[in-house]
Formats: structure tokens, C-alpha cells, sequence
């Protein structure tokens, strides 16, 4: 099974999001754009896993969920990875002022850690995909970066739990499946 941790986005912000990504469709790139139900914040990616693991992973998962109480967290600015010159991914970035984001990031990754899956070597970089860029065109490039420096919303977004997924691949896009959700501490 391949799982992955994230934390959901409501109806409202998915929305949102969905109208950015209409935007993008149109600005001279070839590339592919998660289903509007799919939109997610990941915090860690598991690969695939075992499913005799299932059972320790939500044990450990409901540990993480322990230690951090309920939080609020901004969707911000635009931007893309790794950068202008060869755009690979667009998103919209992620801010929460009281560290408890990355707070829990950690905590899910001590209590997987435990469970032998390898801890995530880049910097936790919180966002949410807009699209894949397969290629783009020089105006293309141009667009997208008027896209990027637009600062037209903050959405709000309240964290009271996180989820594990499947990740079921299909020739139209991913599938994701809820395996089980886990209440942070009140």
C-alpha cells in the first residue's frame, strides 16, 4: 500500500485553490493538476508500506496527535519549485506563526522514526500543489511569474486533525483513501 500523513483543507480553501489552478490552465505550460478533492497539506510520505504495519503506524501516528493541541494556519504566498528558470511545481505556500505546524511535523516524524521509516532529509516546507509542470513556454514562464506575485487572498485554515491515506494510483490522477484520522489533544 503506499500511505502518506497529511492534514485535510476545508471545503472553502479547496475551492479557492481550484479556481487558482483553473487560472494556470491557461498560461502556457503542459502539466497535470490534483483533483480538487485531493488537495492536502502532506506531512510526511511513507512510500509503500506493509499492511501488517498499518496497526503500528496508527499507534504511533495517534502518539503524534498527543502531543500537539488544535492550531490555525494561513495559506500565503505563491510560488514554485525549484524555481523560475525551470518551474517544476506551483503552490501555495503555508504560515503558522506559533511553531505548533512544525511541531507536529516533528512529532510525526519521531514516532515513524520509531517504526524504522527514514526521517525527511530536506527542510519541512509546508504548501499545497496547484499543478506539475511537465513544460513550458518562455511566455508561459512569463505568466507564471505574474501568477506567483499576486497577493489576493489568505485563507484560514483550522487544524484539528491529520489523516492517513492511500495513494491509489489510476490512469486518471491518484485516488486517496482514508485509512484513519487522528484528533490532536484538546
Amino acid at each position: 500500500m503506499r500511505l502518506f500523513v497529511a492534514i485535510d483543507i476545508d471545503e472553502d480553501n479547496k475551492n479557492f485553490l481550484w479556481e487558482r489552478a483553473k487560472q494556470l490552465k491557461n498560461m502556457g505550460f503542459r502539466g497535470s493538476f490534483p483533483r480538487k478533492e485531493n488537495y492536502h497539506i502532506t506531512l510526511k510520505f511513507l512510500g509503500e508500506v506493509d499492511e501488517r504495519l498499518i496497526p503500528e503506524i496508527k499507534e504511533a501516528l495517534k502518539k503524534a496527535a498527543a502531543e500537539t493541541a488544535p492550531f490555525e494556519l494561513s495559506l500565503s504566498e505563491r510560488g514554485v519549485f525549484p524555481g523560475y528558470r525551470q518551474p517544476r511545481v506551483v503552490w501555495i505556500g503555508i504560515k503558522e506563526e506559533t511553531g505548533a505546524l512544525k511541531k507536529l511535523f516533528s512529532s510525526v516524524e519521531d514516532e515513524l522514526s520509531r517504526l524504522g521509516f527514514e526521517r525527511e532529509r530536506r527542510p519541512f516546507s509546508p504548501h499545497l500543489t496547484l499543478a506539475r509542470i511537465k513544460s513550458i513556454t518562455p511566455q508561459g514562464k512569463k505568466s507564471l511569474l505574474e501568477f506567483c506575485s499576486k497577493k489576493d487572498y489568505v485563507g484560514k485554515v483550522r487544524v484539528g486533525k491529520f489523516v492517513l491515506y492511500q495513494s491509489i494510483l489510476d490512469s486518471r490522477g491518484a485516488i486517496y483513501k482514508k485509512i484513519a484520522e487522528f484528533q490532536l489533544k484538546e
